[in-house]
């Protein structure tokens, strides 16, 4: 039956004497202020938001690699419901896709293979996990390091040894918070912690699929021969693969691995013959199901195609033949040669059925052939041989926590009813009750394998996670976000890496507001790390409690954070937390009176470009051009030149220049547009005697590189303005907002077979419904639908915003939002990491200053930085370029000016903890 440890800590405060007389290292001067034992997501996760709190990290992890399963052999992120998993696994995500897209181009076919980022490269995956520990300096990674002991002080885990698993060499390490996140539990272990390992009895918690089962998966019922009760069994380890599809990729086996047994497979052709290799009745994305497998041997193994011609390889449990369980036995508390024997023995096992179905004779000829199509891949792990580094374990020790989380949290008491809800929710679960089978087919076996449970998504809903599954009862100082404390059952549905990140995020948060707070974690605010969490995109509530604005489009909501008060045009906006950043002055007509303005940046062959409006006296007057400079690096620019000749009859030398007439003309600049090897500046045309003239048109003016001139090559639409340049959206095509000269917005989208070839869509009518919307903006949301921001004329003070499902051709209402500004043009973009910026002056009394605010989610934003002030700056733009961010923006429409950003200075800012008000209303 199961077991309950609670193992005596042998350990006295003599300990650390005896073991540095051992010749143990003790660094004291190198101490952190926390330690997280387990180098996989929860782990990266949990040392990733500790370091953002300002908080010293040390993350050991045991192989040579970081990411655990993530980049040990899994290709894609197992989650069911993307919108209930957010914070640092989305940005992972994002940053994922950032890759693919910077990488192979916005339409390649990897770009579609990655899934928005949601399948991987193991590669690929280890190369963001370590970008994203890199970013940060207060994080310390020790890989190859192995737990050997731990050691308490009153109950408070105070110190553990680590040892070098190559060098032999050990080393004591304190802290003031330790975290573990290893898959096994190994932390808290060794700290004494009571634990659970197998499965309880059906009548332990009332889950109806706990305990010894049988479950038929494709009619969703318990069979007979499920008694419910209690074992010591886990769900079948395996291995993920990593195979790929590339002829010239391949690393193939040339000879079976040692203890190969061919009878260790041969039930796979009494399945074959059963019809137990056959397709699903319903297909569903991710799930390893590939047609051209179906009713053959290869169906042994679960394939998903990921990006570069490679595939996520799992085992497929449902076959009878299925010979992974019960290898696992001994793996949880066996000593490190015990656990390596194990994991040899289950690879080679794994590697025998690739062997197995390649070669064996028996297997028909093109059931071969196809299985040889799949190789272990040259270009992954290629310091293992090409074979993945991490074991799956699936499940190992489960904490006996301050609660344990069980089925019913998950999917209710009684039938019909919804999951449990917590009031120290800190995480949503969301994925399907699933196991792998616990037991070897026995004699009576017809169906299938005892123990597993099948992605019982018919009775699993978005759920709350609580806080105290992850506190031991007894011990402090020790946080548990992977192993935490579930029933047998509730660890089949939180056992995702995903989910597991989202636990770590928690717990490094809670970790360091426990030092702030010189408080026991178990006595942390949960109100405190609840808005914490909400302010870093972590999801607390699912659709049911808490619809997100995306899903209301009449939410106003857009400004979020104990930093904001009610009213949020209340914000003490000078004393905004400051954001570090370089200055430099491009152009400055102060001295003759003369209009900058309209600034637009790009980066494009090797040099930053810089565009903007320059005319005599006010604002868009007779006379005016359109004006750029170039630079090597953001801060140092050349002298101006000018993209635009003086437009008709409306040169220095005409009677009307610098003058408001509509007989004569005005260039504004309108951006830059990088359109396949080619730059287009964009420059509206049009009568300058009022708003907008009846003449109005859009033109496009190409760069010749060799001289770095323009030449007008014709009007892109008549009567438009547009606010900024096209962007791509998902579906290739190009979509930019249009003015016409009686203020009405519209979307053009097309451009993809001649740079004037558009349709036209509207948005909104100016004046109507109490909007008088100007200069609009918009991205693509994670989820490919767009969102569109405008200001408004009608001086409410607040940005407006709609959402299109369509790309663009219709959009929804425009709704006041709860965002400050002071009717004054803004700009944003999406940063390869995946977060939104938006550059604006929320200021709804002035011009003054230029913010900067970040978005998780592109819809609700919960920092706000202060860029530059003191006087009228606007009309700002923003670009990202290798690390950095180049802000371009107006003083007093005078100067063209430029902030040079770091993005790493803006992943320490930090908002207040108590509403930030001030006396600007």
């Amino acid at each position: 039956m199961i077991k309950i440890f609670n193992t005596k800590n042998l350990y006295l405060s003599i300990l650390v004497s005896l073991l540095i007389l051992n010749g143990c290292r003790m660094d004291n001067s190198n101490q952190k202020d926390i330690i997280v034992i387990g180098g996989t997501p929860g782990g990266i996760a949990s040392a990733l938001a500790a370091a953002r709190m300002g908080r010293s990290v040390t993350l050991v992890s045991y192989q040579n690699h970081i990411g655990g399963m993530m980049t040990g052999g899994l290709g894609k992120s197992d989650i069911e419901n993307r919108e209930m998993i957010g914070g640092i696994f989305k940005e992972y995500v994002r940053r994922i896709y950032a890759y693919y897209v910077e990488t192979y181009g916005e339409h390649h076919e990897n770009v579609k293979l990655c899934h928005n980022g949601y399948y991987f490269e193991p590669s690929v995956a280890e190369l963001i996990l370590e970008q994203m520990l890199n970013e940060q300096p207060k994080i310390e990674v020790l890989k190859g390091w192995r737990l050997e002991s731990a050691q308490l002080t009153d109950n408070q885990l105070t110190t553990v040894k680590l040892k070098n698993r190559k060098s032999g060499e050990s080393q004591i390490l304190n802290a003031q918070v330790f975290i573990d996140a290893t898959y096994e539990g190994d932390l808290y272990a060794a700290a004494g912690a009571e634990y659970r390992v197998g499965r309880e009895s059906r009548d332990t918690y009332g889950e109806p699929h706990a305990g010894v089962i049988y479950y038929d998966y494709k009619k969703k019922q318990i069979l007979p021969g499920s008694t419910g009760e209690a074992d010591n069994r886990l769900p079948a380890y395996t291995y993920r693969l990593c195979l790929t599809t590339d002829p010239l990729n391949v690393h193939k086996l040339t000879s079976p691995p040692p203890e190969y047994d061919r009878h260790r497979y041969l039930g796979y052709f009494d399945d074959l013959k059963a019809g137990r290799l056959a397709g699903p009745k319903v297909f569903k994305l991710g799930r390893g199901y590939n047609p051209a497998h179906f009713n053959t041997l290869v169906r042994a193994l679960s394939v998903t195609n990921i990006p570069n011609n490679k595939t996520d390889v799992n085992m497929n449990p449902r076959p009878l033949g299925f010979p992974f369980a019960e290898e696992n036995q001994g793996y949880v508390e066996g000593d490190d040669s015990t656990r390596q024997s194990i994991r040899r023995r289950i690879k080679n096992i794994t590697l025998g059925l690739l062997w197995f179905l390649q070669n064996d004779p028996e297997i028909p000829v093109e059931q071969r052939k196809l299985a040889n199509k799949l190789h272990l891949a040259k270009d992954e792990f290629r310091d293992n041989d090409n074979f993945p580094y991490q074991l799956y374990i699936r499940e190992a020790r489960r904490l006996v926590g301050e609660y344990t989380l069980t089925e019913k949290d998950i999917t209710g008491v009684n039938k019909g009813e919804s999951p449990l809800n917590h009031v120290d929710n800190i995480a949503i679960g969301e994925f399907p009750i699933d196991c792998f089978p616990c037991r070897k087919k026995q004699a009576k076996d017809s169906i299938v394998l005892e123990g597993y449970l099948g992605m019982l998504d018919h009775i699993t809903r978005p759920y709350e996670i609580p806080y105290q599954i992850m506190i031991p009862i007894k011990i402090d100082r020790l946080i548990v976000p992977v192993a935490a404390s579930t029933s047998h059952i509730g660890f089949s549905s939180i056992r995702m890496e995903p989910t597991w990140m989202a636990l770590g995020q928690a717990a490094g948060v809670a970790a360091a507001l426990s030092i702030e707070e010189s408080t026991t974690l178990r006595n942390v605010s949960i109100k405190k790390l609840q808005g914490l969490l909400a302010e870093q995109g972590q999801v607390l509530q699912h659709k049911e409690l808490n619809p997100h604005p995306k899903d209301n489009p009449q939410s106003p909501l857009m400004l979020k954070g104990r930093w904001v008060p009610k009213d949020s045009h209340r914000i003490d906006f000078n004393n905004l937390p400051a954001i570090k950043s370089k200055h430099a002055i491009v152009s400055d007509v102060r001295s003759s009176n003369g209009v900058n303005q309209h600034n637009y940046l790009v980066y494009y062959r090797g040099k930053y470009w810089l565009m903007w409006s320059d005319g005599p006296g006010v604002e868009d007057r007779v006379g005016q051009r359109a004006a750029f400079a170039t630079s090597d690096d953001g801060l140092k620019w050349s002298s101006p030149k000018y993209i635009t000749p003086y437009p008709p009859n409306s040169s220095p030398g005409s009677p009307i220049y610098n003058t408001r007439s509509e007989k004569g003309f005005r260039y504004i600049s309108r951006g830059f547009w990088k359109r396949g090897k080619e730059l287009l500046s964009l420059v509206s045309l049009d009568e300058a005697g009022k708003f907008f003239g009846p003449s109005l048109e859009l033109h496009a003016f190409r760069l010749d590189t060799i001289n770095e001139t323009w030449k007008d090559i014709g009007v892109v639409y008549n009567n438009t303005i547009n606010n900024f340049p096209p962007k791509l959206l998902p579906n290739g095509e190009w979509m930019m907002s249009r003015r016409t000269h009686d203020r009405d917005v519209y979307m053009l989208i097309g451009g993809t077979k001649s740079f004037n070839k558009w349709t036209t869509y509207p948005v909104v009518n100016y004046g109507k419904s109490g909007l008088k919307a100007e200069e609009p903006y918009w991205w693509v949301l994670p989820d490919r639908n767009l969102l569109a921001l405008f200001r408004d004329n009608a001086k409410s003070g607040y940005l407006f915003r709609a959402f299109s499902t369509d790309y663009g051709r219709t959009w929804s209402k425009p709704v006041r939002t709860n965002f400050p500004d002071a009717r004054s043009k803004f700009n944003g973009l999406q940063l390869s990491d995946g977060r939104y910026l938006l550059v604006s002056n929320p200021n709804p009394k002035m011009r003054d200053p230029l913010a900067l605010s970040i978005s998780l989610d592109g819809i609700v934003f919960n920092k706000m930085g202060y860029l530059i002030g003191g006087r009228r700056v606007d009309y700002p733009h923003i670009i990202e370029h290798n690390g950095y961010l180049l802000i371009a923006f107006s003083g007093n429409k005078q100067t063209v000016e430029i902030l040079k950003i770091k993005i790493t200075e803006i992943n320490q800012l930090k908002m207040p903890s108590e509403p930030l008000v001030g006396n600007t209303h």
